[in-house]
């Protein structure tokens, strides 16, 4: 075999390998995704062992006498008890969000964020990071 030969063949094979590492990272991507879009209002939730169904599962409450915060829910991930998930969140006020899981789990999944940069993690597809910055929340 000649050298320019098997450089082409070590070319392709990389070529390979790359494309089935994209393949791999976008199938994992589409998982979650399709995790998410498979939350609906029909889905029963929890919060810890209690059966609860949030309000909605995507938008935000407006400001009004029976929710002088508003407040915001969106689909995100979490990982519960070692296992990454969808679930909804709800930002409720000061720092509080409220997880709400579509299996019970031994306790609320919930925690307080005393960032003052809270408001950046409204909406965000992950919420691992900042669940790792709280203390839990006692619901």
């Amino acid at each position: 075999m000649t050298k320019q030969k098997k450089t082409t063949n070590l070319f392709f094979a990389i070529l390979l390998i790359l494309a089935g590492a994209i393949c791999t990272y976008n199938k994992s991507q589409q998982e979650k995704e399709n995790s998410l879009n498979r939350l609906t209002s029909k889905t029963t939730f929890y919060i810890g062992q209690q059966k609860r169904q949030p309000a909605m599962v995507e938008g935000e409450f407006p400001i009004d006498d029976y929710h002088p915060d508003g407040g915001q829910f969106w689909k995100t991930m979490l990982t519960v008890n070692g296992k990454k998930q969808a679930v909804v969140a709800y930002y409720e006020r000061m720092g509080i969000f409220t997880i709400y899981t579509t299996e019970p789990t031994d306790k609320s999944q919930g925690f307080i964020y005393s960032g003052l940069d809270h408001k950046d993690y409204l909406g965000k597809k992950d919420l691992d990071d900042l669940k790792s910055k709280s203390t839990p929340d006692s619901q």
